[in-house]
């Protein structure tokens, strides 16, 4: 859990897009017909920093992503309120990751009094680990389908026709946030059936008949 979350945070790949240039005259859209890489491009960020990456049709043009900046030059790419709500979420699904390793190792090592350092201390903690991991998830989908689906492009480069509708998608970076939910969830089922032990084949317990013979004694 904690790597999928560490992972998540520090790549740079919660998008993928694959832009392209439109209105281009006809004689130059021919022309490069068969060519790949003309007047397209590559774009991906993570929470963070990402980079871009646009053909004009004289060679590629880099440019490095900086999330925060773009926010403030570019106010239509994000919901600021929901890119918070995804990083304040993996943060603190990170932080009960943490506390719910530590305890499980305790658990394995001696037998907690306290009922909160135990097995419900488990539940408790992967439970909330969980909500919160499924939260960064749920935030970022929400910033997906509401912005970034649309359009990953600046005003500038929308004014020179570049588009990214329907060319943008989750990148490998949101789908270690999804699998940090579902580790969560495992550990709950772990823990569940550790406790339970369903295999154990439970015995009947044997009632002893207090007068087996039948006797009947008088006093």
């Amino acid at each position: 859990m904690k790597e999928a979350i560490r992972n998540s945070f520090a790549t740079q790949r919660w998008i993928v897009a694959r832009p392209m240039k439109t209105g281009l005259p006809a004689s130059i859209s021919n022309a490069t017909a068969g060519d790949s890489t003309k007047f397209r491009g590559e774009l991906y960020f993570g929470l963070f920093e990402g980079s871009k990456t646009l053909n004009y049709g004289f060679g590629d043009r880099k440019s490095h992503i900086w999330i925060q900046q773009e926010m403030v030059k570019n106010p239509q790419l994000f919901t600021f309120s929901l890119w918070l709500l995804t990083i304040m979420c993996l943060g603190l699904a990170m932080l009960f990751a943490l506390i719910s390793a530590v305890f499980a190792v305790i658990n394995t090592v001696v037998t907690p009094v306290e009922v909160i350092t135990g097995i419900a201390g488990l539940y408790l903690w992967n439970g909330i680990g969980a909500l919160f991991s499924a939260g960064s998830v749920l935030s970022w989908a929400i910033q997906y389908y509401t912005k970034l689906h649309d359009n990953v492009m600046t005003k500038e480069e929308l004014d020179q026709q570049w588009t990214s509708r329907d060319k943008a998608w989750f990148g490998y970076s949101f789908w270690f946030a999804v699998s940090a939910f579902i580790l969560f969830a495992v550990n709950i089922i772990i823990t569940t059936l550790a406790v339970r032990q369903p295999w154990e084949k439970r015995k009947p317990k044997l009632t002893m008949n207090k007068n087996p013979e039948g006797v009947i004694m008088l006093y």
